[in-house]
């Protein structure tokens, strides 16, 4: 279930995400169409909307074939067959327009493949070539005509030779026009660099034999946040020139003042005033000065030698413009595909990222993957340094968790850096990036070596909570751009969510490995470490002790210093006993008042002897609490492996039995397990037999203990809880004989009759006329088995009791849901289709379930009592509760709380939107006569308003 919380977070985080991309898409000045596999219109954005006429929702949900022309949808057709083969294609073709007129364009497409390599749609980029087959048209025209004349002038045979001659030349020069822009559009499609085709374009206008220049020219892109211009491609420029006219300000010079006026600039000599930029050996020329613009915006300058006095001309001019403006559009598709390309990155980078959120892997390996993810896009970085900070323990410190060529003198440097200091701690004081393009004085932290370099300094918040620092060298003058800010700031809210989950990961998974009260591991914990020491030991061939310790008399204790005191005392036992054992040791705290200790790697059994021996010495230490100060004792059971056990349940309950010796002997003592202690055992198979019995003799009865709707108080359900009464011990109570039913099968028939009587009696209830309920019986791993049908079972029940389905739920625990994931899945299943409710018991003690409770359709969620008990005081608690609600209502699941005993409790869990509660606050366990009762009185036990109901003495059932 967390990991769906961590997976809807980082879900939430996208839109920013999303939103960042389209936006880049919308800059495109070329036209993006995207179909799926039936050739339907899935995206098309604004450019190609705009070209054909149409907004974007007009065109999205429509067959492919509906904007094209009838004579090019055969070849469209052919297009979309390659593209099922994983083939590219360009070609040109003719669209329609909403209008009806039509337009031709040139279309390069490439195949949409998923992770299976199936095909699922086809992408394009569209260009609007109307004005290039204008071009052509005209220039065939052009031609036919010429060559019309010619015929005409032979056929007369006039003797106009020098007509001739000068008709002959335009003819040449128009031949030569149309070749030249043909070459200069088949450059524009080749799959080569910007600089690669600029400089094909620069040497295909110098071959220009009508134009008396230099062969010499320069074409410029702009930079227009600093206002200059950069040489991109040349013809015969010298090393001096190159150096000299590498970048020209706006304004500076016969180009640079192009730029700025936007219009051609021309000169007859080198001596122009407006020629201010000189070099060595620089040659007599003239200049035509072309900007190369396209909706007034200025993209860069091309750059033509004349001769010195050549005279200007208006053909040259006409002839430059569209040779300006064709490379315009060279440039403006070039950006659309590097922005493509480099959106693609992104979300590739993103993507990635959020695949190593969800990795079962420590922090600090998520943080270093995400490093060495964000130092290869290519575009971003050209320094291999950086490193990402955390904030830990203290909230005004940041830690370095992860680095990428990070010195030694540099980690010892800022491994630790305070809020404030340096660029990255100024980041994280003002929650702002900060970007410096080299080192200066805000550069607090330097040291001998150190190299040139730029910054950027993001820091990663979540709801105004700064989390860590993203620090990223960059090269020394680095020009910061809109692109790298949107993807640093995608990367930063991406680790947010994982630094978020992981640390409430750390935190659940600290609870539900270690005791609340004294933090001790628990004994899921220590069963793990317990079957651990045995393989390891086992593998080594060497000893080790398990001991068994209980506090003596502590209920009495318990008693006459209260609960808080008593939690106090079982605090300083807990600190005791981590002082006796050795670094390699575990102590742990199994329930109550009962520790055990794994002893590991012991020389002789006399090393075990010597902790017990310091355990019962530090236990006869006196104790304070605020209230008093007394001694208490230990008793102490030891068993030793391999000796005394060969796996790791009957060690532990050799140990329970050398414990059981040590208080019959008279307690404050240890001993060790022998072969003899058996006398534990027949008692237990005593209990076991007259168990069977009681389970025959209707001897077990159920006891109903209160659920309570939250929102009006009133009375909406039981738990139904299993109690024993014995003919001569009295009222026993499950944890003494719930374990033994489920170690001796047991369980099932115990199961089958609690269930009946269970649904018997809220049958009886309902057909009295009471109100009408819902009654949870708890289902134990046990009565899930292949030789077993629980679900049949259950028909029975509700058939033989008359009872609506609707009205009984069936309790399952977080590690019966991770026993068998798809069988589980089955089972709940067929229990949702008869009508009954199925919840989950004890959430957050199975904390490996976690990831798998999305798949799991229960309807409900009880959170544990151990998350309830301090969570009027323990912000902590409160988090992971607020979490687990949040979580639970996302994946429309209803939540209950167990074990809510204060009216602080309840007003929290009603602040964070809890449903149901239960617990000793309302009542605790009744038998079914004083429930019903309480069915009868329709009691208000709470107006959910934080009003009605002042102390436990309000509850008439306490």
């Amino acid at each position: 279930m967390m990991e769906k919380e961590k997976l809807v977070k980082d879900i939430q985080r996208l839109p920013s995400i999303e939103r960042n991309y389209r936006q880049f898409i919308e800059l495109s000045q070329e036209g993006l169409w995207a179909v799926d596999v039936n050739k339907n219109t899935i995206f098309v954005n604004n450019a190609m909307a705009d070209m054909l006429g149409y907004s974007s929702d007009e065109m999205i949900g429509k067959a492919m074939f509906q904007f094209i022309a009838e004579e090019e949808r055969q070849t469209a057709e052919d297009a979309v067959k390659h593209q099922l083969g994983g083939i590219g294609e360009r070609l040109e073709s003719v669209l329609l327009r909403k209008d009806g007129s039509k337009i031709d364009v040139y279309v390069s497409a490439s195949p949409m493949i998923d992770e299976k390599g199936a095909f699922e749609g086809a992408f394009a980029i569209i260009t609007d070539i109307t004005y290039r087959k204008k071009i052509e048209s005209e220039n065939e025209r052009i031609n036919d005509d010429n060559n019309n004349l010619i015929r005409e002038l032979q056929g007369h045979k006039i003797g106009l030779e020098h007509t001739v001659e000068l008709r002959t030349r335009q003819i040449k020069k128009n031949f030569e026009i149309q070749n030249i822009i043909s070459s200069i559009l088949a450059i524009s499609l080749l799959p080569v660099s910007l600089e690669k085709q600029c400089k094909d374009i620069l040497d295909i206008v110098m071959s220009i034999p009508w134009m008396q220049g230099q062969n010499k020219g320069s074409i410029f892109l702009s930079d227009d946040e600093k206002k200059l211009l950069r040489l991109i491609a040349s013809h015969n420029f010298k090393d001096a020139q190159l150096s000299t006219c590498s970048t020209v300000p706006y304004g500076e010079c016969l180009c640079g003042l192009a730029a700025i006026i936007k219009d051609i600039v021309f000169s007859t000599d080198s001596n122009a005033d407006e020629h201010s930029i000189r070099y060595d050996d620089i040659m007599p020329h003239g200049h035509y000065c072309v900007p190369i613009v396209s909706a007034d915006r200025l993209l860069g300058v091309i750059n033509i030698y004349l001769s010195e006095g050549y005279k200007r001309n208006n053909e040259d001019e006409v002839f430059l413009k569209s040779i300006a403006g064709t490379i315009a559009g060279v440039v403006l598709r070039k950006e659309t595909e590097d922005k493509i390309g480099q959106n693609y990155l992104i979300q590739s980078a993103i993507n990635q990222i959020l695949m190593v959120s969800l990795e079962p892997v420590s922090l600090k390996a998520q943080l270093q993957k995400v490093l060495d993810i964000i130092s290869d896009v290519p575009w971003l970085l050209q320094k291999t340094t950086g490193c990402i900070f955390v904030v830990e323990d203290d909230p005004n410190v940041l830690v370095m968790k992860a680095q990428k060529g990070v010195s030694l003198d540099l980690y010892r440097a800022c491994g630790h850096l305070p809020f404030g200091k340096c660029l990255c701690g100024r980041a994280a004081e003002t929650g702002k990036t900060i970007f410096k393009t080299a080192i200066d004085d805000h550069h607090d932290i330097t040291f001998e070596n150190m190299h040139n370099h730029g910054h950027y300094c993001v820091p990663i918040i979540s709801k105004d909570q700064v989390l860590g620092v993203i620090n990223l060298y960059v090269p020394e003058g680095h020009t910061r751009t809109d692109l790298e800010d949107n993807f640093l700031s995608s990367v930063s809210s991406v680790l947010a969510g994982m630094i978020e989950r992981k640390i409430a990961d750390e935190k659940i998974s600290h609870i539900a490995n270690h005791d609340m009260l004294t933090g001790l591991p628990n004994r899921l914990l220590f069963s793990d470490r317990l079957n651990y020491e045995m393989r390891a030991m086992k593998r080594h061939g060497i000893q080790f002790a398990l001991l068994y310790i209980d506090i003596d008399n502590f209920k009495e204790i318990n008693e006459a210093v209260g609960h808080e005191a008593g939690d106090q005392i079982l605090k300083e036992i807990a600190r005791r006993l981590e002082g006796c054992i050795r670094e390699t040791d575990t102590v742990a705290r199994m329930g109550g008042d009962e520790f055990s200790i794994i002893a590991s790697n012991l020389d002789t059994i006399a090393d075990a002897e010597k902790i017990a021996e310091k355990i019962i010495a530090l236990s006869n230490q006196p104790l304070e609490t605020s209230k008093i100060s007394f001694k208490t004792s230990m008793s102490i059971g030891i068993s030793v492996y391999p000796s005394d056990a060969m796996d790791a349940v009957e060690l532990l309950k050799n140990s329970e039995l050398a414990l059981y010796h040590s208080k019959k002997s008279g307690k404050n003592r240890y001993t060790f397990f022998n072969p003899e202690m058996d006398t534990m055992i027949h008692e237990r198979r005593k209990l076991e037999n007259e168990l069977r019995q009681a389970i025959d003799n209707n001897e077990l009865i159920v006891h109903y203990q209160p659920q309570i709707d939250i929102k009006n108080g009133r009375l909406i359900g039981a738990e139904a809880l299993v109690r024993w009464q014995h003919p001569e011990k009295g009222l026993i109570p499950p944890f003494k004989f719930i374990p033994i039913a489920e170690e001796t099968g047991l369980i099932i028939p115990l199961g089958e009759r609690v269930l009946f009587n269970s649904c018997m009696q809220n049958s009886t209830w309902q057909k009295q006329g009471l109100p009408p309920i819902t009654v949870a019986v708890n289902a134990s791993l046990k009565q899930i088995t292949k030789q077993y049908s629980f679900e049949d079972m259950l028909l029975q029940a509700l058939y033989e009791t008359e009872l609506d389905p609707h009205h009984l739920e069936i309790e399952f625990t977080e590690s019966f849901a991770m026993q068998n994931i798809n069988a589980t899945v089955r089972l709940l299943r067929k229990l949702n289709s008869m009508g009954v409710e199925v919840s989950i018991d004890d959430f957050g003690t199975g904390y490996s379930s976690l990831s798998y409770l999305k798949t799991l359709p229960f309807k409900k969620l009880k959170i544990d009592r151990s998350f309830i008990m301090e969570i009027s005081s323990n912000q902590d608690d409160i988090t992971i509760v607020k979490t687990i609600i949040d979580m639970a209502h996302n994946l429309r699941l209803k939540v209950i709380a167990e074990g809510v005993e204060t009216i602080d409790q309840l007003e929290i869990l009603r602040t964070l939107g809890c449903d149901e509660v239960q617990g000793y606050l309302f009542s605790k366990p009744v038998p079914a006569d004083e429930f019903e009762q309480m069915l009868k009185e329709e009691r208000i036990y709470y107006n959910g308003n934080g009003n009605g109901v002042k102390s436990s003495k309000d509850y008439a059932y306490l």
